[in-house]
């Protein structure tokens, strides 16, 4: 695995990663291009706990039906309340690529909050 983007906040450090997984919903078992999103609690170091360890998969529109979408290349950051934030690509088999962000609440932790796309393609 390699990491694409981490931040520290708290003694915690967030870090995102590219993985395949086949969403929720998804018509078809093939795995698509996924977000990981990892928190490993390093404020007893050298004892490191893992917090949070799930992907992030998308049905995006398509013509007709939802499709399965990947989502690639992510960023992330954390405000002062603790609330994540996820910049990401995205494309599908019918769309061009796209730029969207995504917050994760505190209180909704291992679940995206809201994803809102910036730019299509």
């Amino acid at each position: 695995m390699r990491f694409l983007s981490a931040v520290l906040r708290n003694g915690v450090i967030w870090m995102t990663s590219g993985d395949g997984c086949v969403p929720a919903g998804a018509s078809s078992s093939n795995p698509q291009a996924c977000i990981r999103v990892d928190a490993v609690n390093i404020s007893g170091f050298p004892t490191a706990t893992l917090q949070q360890d799930y992907d992030i998969a998308e049905l995006m529109s398509g013509p007709g039906t939802p499709e399965a979408g990947d989502l690639f290349f992510p960023a992330i950051t954390l405000d002062p309340t603790g609330v994540v934030y996820l910049a990401f690509s995205s494309v599908t088999p019918s769309t061009a690529p796209g730029f969207s962000v995504a917050d994760i609440l505190p209180a909704t932790q291992n679940q995206v909050d809201q994803v809102v796309q910036i730019a299509g393609g």
